[in-house]
């Protein structure tokens, strides 16, 4: 890096990356940054819905991953702001850094902020089975986590050693990261799918609208999540080709960024409803059997009804409820290397 103080002062406040856009003293700059950022006021507000959902709803495994993101991405919203802020203050046009230590810092938050997508759908498909493809799933993750973690700590060192946000080199390592997401968020959410549908074939599912809810809400959730990441990968590449920019505006991606800070709470919501409908049913179909609406003659239809009650009370006390063998189909479950099945194994993550 040059030691001309002017250079790197054009450097800094130049448009093109992205940093010192705006001047004005160290608490006028935060006030702007922090409190007209419409990032900062989503992660502020995504902070104190899963902290209430978290304390309100349930504290397993998935609750907390959620809960701790959804710090970790308030954390590294506000250290980058107020890092902005204090180089770009009136004053400090013309001063050095030969090092900005908190962006390369801050990459840690973001790392476990934007790789808790893919995790999180890893430990949904280890919920519905196990065997050798989940494990070779399993490594895929986490290798791809490693490539994406170096590239995020190559973000961070280009921005602290810079002193700026954006550049082209910036932009394409984004563009590879959110690339490497969206592929690992697309290979659990097929697998997610698959492992469901061919569950569902095997169990009755007149009984169980458990597979329902996922069926029609889950599903939706995870393909938009993907689809998000892939057209925010893709948009970083497109926005350097000339003919591009000058069919669409600038800040075309601007909604999917915003969609993609809101990951936590919409997932978080989902789990929520999910939870909503187990105890709705299972409430519906007590007060049912206590009013005496199911007769001991009643057809096949009843035992479905009775194993609907069961499963839901199991699932809402944690206890076990194997699947019976006449409920798994011929090759199925044993290509798929299903883990008996247990509501307890659903809820263990969502409780």
């Amino acid at each position: 890096m040059s030691d001309d103080p002017t250079l790197y002062q054009l450097e800094r406040y130049d448009p093109i990356h992205k940093t010192c856009t705006i001047k004005g003293s160290l608490f006028e700059l935060l006030v702007s940054r922090l409190c007209d950022n419409s990032s900062f006021n989503m992660y502020l507000l995504q902070f104190i819905l899963m902290a209430l959902m978290y304390i309100n709803s349930g504290n397993g495994k998935y609750w907390k991953i959620l809960f701790y993101t959804s710090i970790s991405g308030l954390l590294g919203c506000i250290i980058e702001n107020s890092t902005i802020s204090y180089l770009c203050r009136d004053g400090n046009e013309n001063t050095k850094y030969m090092f900005v230590y908190s962006f390369f810092i801050n990459e840690i938050f973001w790392i476990i902020t934007e790789y808790s997508i893919p995790y999180l759908n890893l430990i949904k498909m280890k919920a519905y089975a196990n065997g050798k493809a989940v494990i070779v799933i399993e490594y895929i993750i986490y290798i791809m986590f490693s490539a994406f973690a170096i590239v995020r700590i190559f973000i961070g060192y280009e921005r602290g050693i810079n002193g700026y946000l954006s550049s082209e080199l910036l932009d394409t390592l984004h563009g590879i990261t959110f690339g490497i997401m969206a592929l690992a968020d697309f290979i659990c959410s097929i697998f997610i799918i698959y492992f469901v549908r061919v569950y569902n074939k095997s169990v009755e599912e007149k009984a169980l609208s458990f597979h329902h809810y996922i069926k029609r809400s889950s599903y939706i959730v995870i393909l938009a999540v993907d689809f998000v990441s892939f057209m925010i990968s893709v948009l970083f590449f497109l926005k350097k080709n000339s003919y591009f920019n000058r069919i669409f505006p600038s800040n075309i991606d601007k909604t999917f960024r915003f969609f993609k800070v809101a990951f936590q709470l919409i997932l978080g919501v989902d789990v929520l409803l999910f939870k909503f409908e187990v105890n709705f049913n299972a409430n519906r179909i007590a007060e049912i059997t206590s009013r005496g609406k199911i007769s001991g003659s009643a057809n096949e239809s009843t035992s479905y009804i009775h194993e609907a009650y069961a499963s839901a009370s199991n699932l809402l006390n944690k206890r076990s409820l194997p699947i019976r063998s006449s409920q798994i189909s011929d090759g199925s479950l044993k290509d798929a290397q299903f883990k008996e099945f247990s509501y307890e194994n659903i809820m263990n993550i969502y409780k």
